[in-house]
């Protein structure tokens, strides 16, 4: 059972998203909670992060090739003013690569169920005390409410806070993060 305590204790903070929470274990904290911060979208990135995962189940074998085509476009798109990296299954990887050919585009292996890196990734955070620091919110993608096949798709957000280099920030909040 939850109680309001250690909710807060498991929850992590966003400065002026609504929540007032702290990252944590559950355990005792022997410092200080760090008052993450998530910054406005219109604030500069480092990079985007998309996947090229869409699932032939659902998009169907007519629709599933320009679902692709779109992906690849606006990733190529993107490219040309930021750096772009996309997760891509191993059996996707060379149709991925024909598409975009010549484009800064950084391939990245994974198993995924489907394309929604905005509900299935992690949403960066800012620590405030310590310029530069980031995290990774992983908020416990269940799929919609197990209306979809995830459990590839629940991995996404560690997998990418992994090769950004950042610390995963784990939540017992279970939500898409591009809800927010």
């Amino acid at each position: 059972m939850h109680t309001r305590r250690r909710l807060l204790t498991h929850t992590v903070a966003f400065a002026g998203a609504g929540l007032l929470a702290w990252a944590g274990t559950g355990q005792a904290q022997t410092q200080a909670p760090v008052p993450w911060r998530m910054p406005d979208e219109s604030e500069p990135h480092q990079r985007t992060w998309m996947s090229f995962g869409a699932s032939g189940d659902i998009w169907g074998d007519k629709l599933l090739p320009e679902v692709q085509r779109n992906l690849a476009e606006l990733a190529r798109t993107i490219a040309k003013y930021e750096p772009v990296s996309m997760l891509v299954r191993h059996p996707d990887r060379a149709t991925a690569q024909s598409l975009l050919q010549g484009a800064n585009v950084t391939l990245v292996d994974a198993e995924l169920d489907d394309l929604w890196m905005r509900d299935t990734g992690p949403s960066f955070v800012l620590n405030p005390a310590k310029p530069g620091e980031r995290g990774a919110v992983q908020f416990n993608f269940n799929g919609w409410g197990n209306k979809q096949a995830h459990a590839s798709d629940a991995k996404v957000a560690a997998l990418v806070a992994g090769h950004a280099g950042v610390p995963l920030l784990r939540t017992p909040l279970v939500m898409e993060g591009g809800c927010i």
